[in-house]
């Protein structure tokens, strides 16, 4: 009889990415106003590492190993992805910066400034000046308003 090894599911996860990084593992399909179907997909590195960056995100913001989080949402590919970014030189890079959660004034977002393009609908995007993801959300002594 096989030997039964009980894992969660980070571990299977994490498991997989090693084995099969590019073996997709989620389809979202999208149903379009003409009722064409528009498919985005997810990969077992891409999940792996989206929930590498939500885990430490979580933990930057003081949750602790059994506190309870929450989510109320509707399924859609934005809640399979974070734009936190777990690579340690883009987290200094971001900090030389003070890349933050909340602008001091509202209008400063990242969105809005002229560094930043928006790469997916969940809100995340790419700046000139910092590596990796940013959330359209936040802000940055580096912002430029966009002319």
């Amino acid at each position: 009889m096989a030997e039964v090894v009980e894992m969660v599911l980070a571990q299977l996860v994490a498991e997989q990415a090693r084995h099969l990084p590019d073996l997709p593992v989620l389809t979202f399909v999208n149903v379009l106003p003409n009722d064409d179907c528009e498919e985005q997909r997810r990969t077992f590195r891409e999940v792996h590492d989206n929930g590498q960056a939500l885990a430490k995100a979580l933990i930057e913001l003081g949750v602790r190993r059994d506190d309870k989080v929450a989510l109320m949402a509707v399924l859609r590919p934005a809640y399979a992805q974070t734009c936190s970014d777990p690579d340690d030189a883009s987290q200094s890079l971001k900090e030389s910066v003070n890349y933050r959660s909340a602008a001091p004034d509202p209008p400063q977002r990242c969105q809005a400034c002229a560094f930043f393009a928006p790469s997916s609908p969940a809100g995340c995007g790419r700046c000139q000046i910092l590596s990796g993801p940013v959330d359209a959300a936040r802000h940055c002594d580096s912002f430029t308003k966009k002319t």
